[in-house]
């Protein structure tokens, strides 16, 4: 029997292909990306996994090519998993690098040795687009934990309005403030923004491809006084993460980043009747109360200018008025809002002007201006001018009266009346005695006599409301206290700390006699110094005052809550004790 020795060869280079495909085959390879939208100056991760059912061991490793990015790091790790009685051990290859510029860049495939046989991954393709502005700022160096402070704008006119947002980002899971400081912007008006009563809401936010959870601090909105660069300053925090009922956690000192404004000056050819309004959408609505009456009869003249911009700094408009009207000093009402995107309402400014001739006399138009921040250019509002005629009056006319007759002017309700003067002459022989104003002249003492005593006992008895809400302020404290714990045991956060800010509050406020509005830390500190109260304790109550007020930003966990409810009703106790010795 004759061996052909070409179809042996055939079948064991046959064999050896299908042991060697099907030793490749065994092995799974995927890619995952931290980020799937890059921008340049980005660092993002590639992870690159392989999994088999068998036990394997990785010998060599050779990296994509990565043009347009730069290296930075590399790690790997293995895992071994047992799902339903099956066994999955796994090898992951991370690599890091930085899109240096913008395009579609295509990764080689990388190629891994497990147990000598070479397996690779597929080619892997990379999108990068531009740099955001409103992220172009130094990396932060813990990304775990950083803050942010944003604006609308960065190159406003002088005198719109900017929003300006102070943010922390997070990726722990419980996070608490310790301290926090912001410093004065110099060269603009500010207008803080209130938030809701349970505070800024919480949301979350992608950044790189990582989730981060984002407290809001504070939002305000700032008018640039000035033209040229107006820098806001960068704020600190000091941050407790990962605390619990065990661990006191981790304390971290951050630094945000400063924001620079750009500031415009107005165009040069502001109209005459411009004064310093800047927004948009601004209406001027004139109102006269009467166009015919007679002398020394009132007219109501409104000016109501309602929009969006800096409508607390707006003036009384200027009248034009003819010199035979007196026009007195405007009332004004103010309707304006605040919120992010600035100041809206209006503003009505209500004169009482008074004809003191008689005749037809022609009013001009009035006017008002402001720059429009919507198109750039200044715009100019004007009424509709008027014609008043006035009739004689039963009175003279008071033609160019002077400023001292607006003494003689008395407003009962809705009407104006002009003060009669008449002379009354008494004969020469009338005597002081047995008048009227004689019997008043002698019993004058004993009636000073009578409210002096009187005012006496009334202070005495404010003298003694104040030392009796002196000597029970720990008490009513206690009762607030048990207020608070009423909502900590309803699981009302915002409301327990909101109480328990108010009964450490009332306590100091009645403990050393200074009114609520009053108080500050520094106040505080400097009061419970003077009577010799230790540091730990001052530290001890400043510490959990600053918890109630950052509860509304970053809230803490329900036994961090109870804590501080225990430290204060010990606190009080020690100062209660210090005082009455």
């Amino acid at each position: 029997m004759k061996i052909n020795f070409k179809i042996l060869l055939l079948f064991f280079i046959a064999n050896i292909f299908i042991v060697t495909k099907g030793s490749a085959q065994k092995f799974t390879t995927s890619i995952n990306t931290s980020n799937k939208s890059v921008q340049v100056g980005d660092v993002f991760k590639l992870t690159y996994s392989i999994s088999s059912k068998d036990n394997f061991s990785i010998t060599g490793i050779q990296r994509p090519t990565y043009e347009g990015f730069s290296f930075v790091r590399e790690s790997n790790g293995e895992s071994h998993q047992y799902i339903n009685g099956k066994a999955t051990h796994s090898f992951e290859y991370s690599i890091d690098l930085k899109a240096n510029k913008k395009g579609t860049f295509k990764l080689t495939p990388a190629t891994f040795i497990a147990d000598d046989v070479e397996t690779k991954s597929s080619y892997f393709t990379v999108q990068v687009g531009a740099s955001d502005p409103k992220l172009n700022v130094a990396p932060p160096k813990n990304s775990n934990l950083f803050t942010r402070i944003s604006v609308s704008k960065k190159a406003p006119y002088k005198g719109e309005v900017v929003l300006v947002t102070y943010k922390i980002y997070s990726r722990y899971g419980n996070i608490a403030l310790d301290n926090y400081d912001y410093a004065m912007i110099d060269g603009v008006w500010t207008e803080e923004i209130t938030a809701e009563k349970k505070g800024w809401p919480t949301k979350q936010e992608s950044i790189n491809g990582v989730r981060y959870n984002i407290y809001t601090l504070k939002k305000e909105i700032v008018f640039p006084q000035k033209t040229g660069e107006i820098i806001i300053p960068a704020f600190d925090i000091t941050a407790r993460v990962n605390r619990s009922f065990f661990n006191q956690g981790s304390v971290i000192n951050v630094k945000s980043n400063t924001q620079v404004l750009t500031v415009k000056a107005l165009p040069n050819n502001a109209p005459l009747s411009f004064e310093s309004q800047v927004g948009k959408g601004y209406k001027c609505e004139v109102t006269y109360s009467t166009t015919e009456l007679k002398t020394n009869e009132p007219i109501d003249l409104k000016i109501k200018i309602s929009g969006k911009g800096s409508l607390k700094q707006l003036n009384a408009p200027e009248l034009n008025f003819p010199s035979d009207f007196e026009v007195f000093d405007p009332e004004t009402k103010n309707n304006v809002k605040i919120s992010s995107s600035g100041l809206s309402g209006s503003k009505e400014f209500t004169y009482l002007i008074i004809p003191r001739h008689h005749g037809v006399f022609d009013i001009d138009a009035i006017e008002f201006s402001y720059f429009n921040t919507a198109t750039g250019k200044y715009k100019t509002l004007t009424s509709e001018a008027v014609k008043i005629n006035v009739l004689k009056g039963e009175g003279k006319d008071l033609n160019n009266t002077s400023s001292e007759n607006k003494k003689d002017v008395e407003l009962l309700s809705n009407e104006i009346r002009h003060i009669q003067h008449e002379t009354e002459l008494n004969p020469v022989n009338d005597f002081f005695f047995g008048t009227t104003n004689y019997f008043l002249a002698l019993g004058s003492p004993f009636l000073l006599f009578f409210l002096v005593f009187f005012a006496k006992r009334i202070t005495g008895k404010e003298k003694n409301q104040v030392e009796l809400t002196h000597k029970n302020a720990s008490k009513s404290a206690l009762t607030r206290l048990s207020k608070a714990e009423e909502h900590l045991k309803n699981n009302n956060d915002s409301e327990y700390f909101e109480e328990l800010h108010n009964a450490i509050d009332g306590y100091l406020s009645h403990k050393f006699k200074i009114p609520v509005s009053g108080l500050n830390k520094k106040r505080i500190e400097e009061e419970l110094t003077k009577i010799s109260i230790e540091v730990t304790t001052i530290t001890a109550l400043l510490k959990v005052l600053n918890d109630c007020e950052m509860a509304r930003f970053a809230p803490l966990s329900h036994s961090d809550a109870e804590t501080t409810l225990t430290t204060s009703k010990t606190l009080i106790n020690k100062i209660e004790k210090h005082v009455r010795r």
